[in-house]
């Protein structure tokens, strides 16, 4: 693994945690889409009636991860 390759998976990192950080929310009810929110400071209508929306995050994460692996791959060793 090269120094390019070692800086692309830290960003990939770090970008991960900040997806982890702030996740997008969904009306538990409904199902309606109550945007991103920081994890840990929620707002009292979010921590009332919101849950993560775990699709939308794994898609989001998954994406991410396959972007980063493509450039991984593609960087000469």
């Amino acid at each position: 693994m090269n120094k390019n390759q070692l800086t692309l998976l830290a960003i990939a990192v770090a970008l991960t945690v900040i997806v982890l950080l702030y996740p997008p929310y969904m009306m538990s009810l409904t199902g309606a889409d109550m945007g991103y929110h920081f994890l840990f400071n929620l707002p009292a209508i979010i921590s009332a009636f919101a849950v993560i929306n775990t699709g939308k995050l794994l898609i989001q994460l998954a994406i991410l991860w396959a972007i980063a692996a493509g450039f991984f791959f593609s960087m000469k060793h």
